[in-house]
């Protein structure tokens, strides 16, 4: 398992770098194409666009710089604001489930809850594992990979949502960005904060001359000499 996960981790930060500045400009789309019509409302996304983008795509550039250990240190705000805000919107969405809304938005909730059901087990998992239950860890990133099966899903079926009820093109941008940043959030993860776990197993005993394996076949040869 240690084997493959750090095969997997050359490649995050490639992976991390794309999605992250993708989620960024995919939520800068939906920001810029949902201004409210009072001034406050305008003065409020001016102000959170230029500081989401700092938060999400700081990160990223972070990474293209090569300054891992800042980056990891970035990333703590990032994936806990995420993960908080991740968690507390599928929680609300359980409201809509048996209240009388259509088939298709009540299933959708419920992928939704799923998904802050996952990342929450996820974090479980992982306070488990800090605290000394090692074997946790794995199912950590098991669950956090687990759960973008869940918001693609999710996606796909705010797409349809979109489609049925005329929702507008802003929330087809808000779901491609939600689902690039919690693939971001895991690719970033992985490659900043993951590290093998350390097992108790004995190591094999390396012969370092082969011709050592041989020696107990000479024995028997030079006792037939003797008795001879």
């Amino acid at each position: 398992m240690n084997q493959l996960l750090a095969s997997l981790k050359k490649i995050a930060p490639l992976l991390a770098v794309i999605l992250l500045l993708a989620a960024a400009g995919f939520y800068l789309l939906t920001f810029a194409g949902s201004f409210e019509d009072s001034f406050i409302g305008v003065v409020a996304n001016l102000i959170r666009i230029p500081i989401f983008a700092a938060l999400i795509a700081g990160v990223a550039v972070l990474l293209l710089m090569k300054k891992e250990d800042l980056a990891a240190k970035a990333l703590i705000p990032v994936f806990s604001w995420w993960a908080i805000g991740t968690i507390l919107s599928g929680m609300s969405q359980a409201a809509a489930i048996g209240s009388g809304y259509p088939g298709l938005y009540v299933t959708e909730s419920i992928f939704c809850l799923l998904a802050s059901l996952t990342l929450l087990g996820a974090l479980v998992m992982f306070i488990l594992s800090y605290i000394g239950k090692a074997p946790l860890y794995h199912l950590f990133w098991l669950l956090l990979a687990a759960l973008q099966g869940v918001m693609f899903i999710d996606m796909v079926l705010r797409f349809a949502c979109v489609g049925t009820y005329d929702s507008g093109w802003t929330s087809t941008v808000q779901a491609l960005g939600d689902m690039a940043l919690s693939a971001g959030m895991l690719a970033a993860a992985f490659a900043l904060w993951y590290k093998p776990v350390e097992t108790d197993e004995p190591e094999l005993p390396v012969v370092e001359d082969p011709a050592e394996l041989e020696a107990p076949a000479d024995e028997p040869a030079e006792e037939l000499k003797k008795t001879e």
